[in-house]
């Protein structure tokens, strides 16, 4: 479809007609799915500013060298390596600003290292997730960088609460982190997207469980890709892809009717984010009394669907139905319809 355009690697899926024979135009993408609801930031660095604890609030451990947290914002007017300035060629922030963008850089040479988040438990369900991404790029004018020309490629690794893993290699999407574009020995850290879909950890049998992920790991080294490396990395997180065009979107709806000793009510429902459906009966005689009828856990819906329901009734007067669809934030749509039913004679 026309959005992998916008996050897929351009070097192996440029826009179709696109001329890609200059080797001077290098294209990096930072795409993030941009509705308020099915995304969960497993680590933007914006909070939990300690080196072991994600901004979700899962411990993080590392084998990886040199790491650092802090504002993604070069601390000179050069781009030139230093290692008093870790964040050498990060211009996501300016020191004159109100920016606040933070990440964490760190390296690894010659042998196997890892960056690992752990899932906090109410979060580990992956399961009705699409897609694992982060932000990330090379460090510009590092030596490990300099080392070796063109992409840098390491794998991403699943585990799930029994120990089970599925890793894949970035390399196998096409690319990936580019190298800083070679203006006067390397210009600026070139932050690209990464995206994975997480089905694609299922495959060759794995054995992996989605709907359990203990933790999220970067494995880095000569077994996992590139020998040597210097990177940034921002923004872990996974993502349902909601179309923002229907962010905060709520239909309910109802028709309630009654004949024959039968209740009948035809309902819309439609939500962009998951929501429990409650519905009550409101009986008025002898006495005032709301009896719960459903509530129901719905997933997201993006284009309304009609839900007819019916059940008996042999009560007479007024019966009122109450339906409504509620999120944590309380209720988000709700409809009230009365029904005057005669006794039967």
């Amino acid at each position: 479809p026309a959005h992998d355009f916008l996050w897929r690697q351009y070097e192996s899926f440029p826009p179709i007609g696109v001329d890609t024979s200059n080797p001077c135009i290098v294209v990096t993408h930072e795409y993030r799915n941009g509705s308020e609801t099915g995304n969960f930031m497993i680590d933007d660095y914006e909070t939990q500013t300690s080196a072991a604890t994600s901004s979700s609030g899962g411990t993080v451990t590392y084998t990886v060298t040199n790491l650092t947290e802090g504002r993604l914002d070069d601390g000179t007017s050069s781009f030139s390596w230093s290692a008093s300035d870790p964040f050498n060629g990060a211009t996501q922030n300016s020191s004159d600003s109100a920016d606040n963008g933070r990440g964490v850089v760190f390296d690894w040479s010659g042998s196997d290292r890892y960056y690992e988040w752990g899932i906090i438990t109410s979060k580990r369900d992956f399961s009705d997730h699409l897609y694992l991404a982060f932000r990330g790029a090379q460090g510009t004018q590092h030596p490990y960088t300099l080392a070796v020309e063109g992409d840098l490629t390491f794998s991403v690794t699943l585990r799930d609460s029994t120990g089970t893993t599925s890793s894949i290699n970035i390399g196998a999407y096409g690319g990936g982190l580019e190298q800083p574009y070679d203006r006067s020995g390397g210009w600026h850290n070139e932050m690209e997207v990464i995206r994975i879909r997480l089905t694609d950890f299922l495959n060759n049998n794995s054995g992996l469980d989605l709907s359990d992920i203990a933790a999220v790991r970067l494995d880095c080294g000569p077994s996992w890709g590139s020998n040597e490396g210097r990177i940034v990395v921002d923004e872990l997180m996974i993502t349902k892809d909601v179309t923002p065009d229907v962010v905060s979107s709520f239909t309910l709806a109802m028709d309630a009717s009654y004949a024959g000793g039968t209740i009948s009510l035809d309902f819309t429902l439609g939500t962009s984010e998951e929501a429990t459906w409650a519905t009550f009966a409101v009986l008025t005689f002898p006495t005032v009394q709301v009896i719960p009828l459903w509530a129901a856990p719905l997933p997201i819906i993006e284009i309304p669907i009609e839900i007819p329901v019916s059940f008996p009734y042999a009560g007479s007067g007024m019966l009122g139905i109450f339906s409504g669809l509620i999120t944590g934030e309380g209720i988000k749509a709700s409809v009230l319809e009365w029904l005057f039913i005669l006794p039967v004679r």
